[in-house]
């Protein structure tokens, strides 16, 4: 969620950056964020594109899959990631969470392109930019599959904590994205998704300067 269209378009600019800049340096958990950061920005920009007057209908379908291609882009990444630990343990689960979310990502696409035209859509309500949903209770943009878009999330997180349970920079990110969801859903419960987006930046910020390298 983004307050204006120069907001929108900056946090997609600096998720952008941020993301070759992990290309770059591309150390160790680098390369398990990389592609899940241009999927953020992918968000910001679809929502500055709304505010450029972009078909919201379209856009919202485009979200619905964006935020299916963010687990799916955390899947690969996360498997890079476990190619270059050597064990095979990593790798395997690391291989089950890739083949759970190309399924996702691609039934996401399925399920846009069947369900009734316009009840999907995002839009500037005057306040704040707002998802919607029209094929789930109270027009939730993604209804019970939060569940499964949050599992997605976190699986990585848990992944890399079993294996490394004693690093700080780990613990600090899942922290951030924790509150700042919490925070989201408190103070923004129309725009939990949006503004949960948004802060994305500052996650951002913190994998850089953390500097979680060898």
């Amino acid at each position: 969620m983004c307050y204006s269209e120069k907001s929108s378009f900056a946090a997609w600019v600096i998720l952008t950056v941020f993301a070759f800049m992990l290309l770059y340096r591309c150390e160790k958990y680098d390369r398990v964020f990389i592609l899940f950061v241009f999927g953020l920005s992918f968000v910001q920009l679809l929502e500055y594109g709304i505010y450029r007057s972009a078909d919201p209908y379209q856009c919202g379908k485009l979200m619905f899959v964006v935020l299916f291609l963010q687990g799916f882009f955390l899947s690969l990444g996360l498997l890079s990631y476990a190619i270059n630990l050597n064990s095979p343990s990593f790798f395997h689960f690391s291989l089950v969470f890739l083949l759970f979310s190309f399924i996702m990502f691609f039934w996401s696409i399925f399920y846009v392109v069947t369900v009734p035209d316009k009840s999907i859509y995002i839009y500037d309500d005057g306040n704040h930019i707002k998802w919607v949903n029209e094929n789930f209770s109270n027009h939730s943009f993604l209804g019970d599959l939060k569940w499964i878009y949050l599992f997605q999330l976190l699986y990585p997180f848990a992944m890399l904590l079993i294996y490394n349970y004693y690093d700080v920079g780990l613990w600090i990110l899942l922290t951030y994205g924790i509150g700042s969801l919490i925070f989201s859903v408190i103070y923004y419960q129309k725009y939990t998704e949006s503004i949960w987006c948004y802060l994305s930046v500052g996650f951002v910020f913190l994998l850089w300067i953390i500097a979680i390298q060898k």
